[in-house]
């Protein structure tokens, strides 16, 4: 299994590499802000935000988990009316507490979540923060377990990267 996933990542960085640096950054960005809406996991898209920006793919995650949230949230209060269901409703009460909506970003995957909070009817600067911190711990840990294996294969001269 894990020879597998180091294949993937040998593979992945050697597609990268042989593209153009803003032309191939740019796809990245613009396809993980697509990726984010759609029920996948958040993880995925960070694997390639480390493989091909390292460190700095912590923020750019970040960043582009943020525009999508915030790009699906005003496509869904502008073109799709949402009626809460009446055994929800006791959520409600939850909803004016950020530490509450912190915390359901955390342990929640990200695209339910996002949905979730869409549909209690959060205001948007509370579901801006929500979402910002509560992508922090889990981005991060995951940033920096596969650049520390991304080091390591680079170390072992499994892979070569070339600038």
């Amino acid at each position: 299994m894990f020879d597998r996933f180091q294949e993937f990542l040998l593979n992945t960085i050697i597609v990268f590499e042989n593209l153009h640096v803003l032309y191939s950054s740019s796809a990245v960005i613009i396809s993980s802000i697509i990726l984010y809406s759609f029920p996948i996991p958040g993880s995925i898209i960070l694997i390639f935000h480390v493989i091909f920006f390292g460190l700095f793919g912590f923020i750019t995650s970040i960043f582009c988990s943020t525009t999508s949230s915030i790009l699906l949230y005003l496509f869904f209060k502008k073109f799709i009316k949402i009626k809460t269901l009446d055994k929800f409703k006791f959520l409600n009460q939850f909803t004016s507490n950020i530490y509450v909506l912190t915390l359901s970003r955390i342990f929640i995957p990200f695209p339910i979540c996002s949905y979730a909070l869409i549909i209690l009817k959060i205001k948007f600067k509370k579901y801006i923060i929500a979402t910002i911190i509560g992508s922090i711990p889990g981005t991060l840990s995951i940033t920096l377990l596969l650049n520390s294996l991304k080091a390591n294969l680079l170390k072992e001269g499994q892979i070569q990267i070339s600038v």
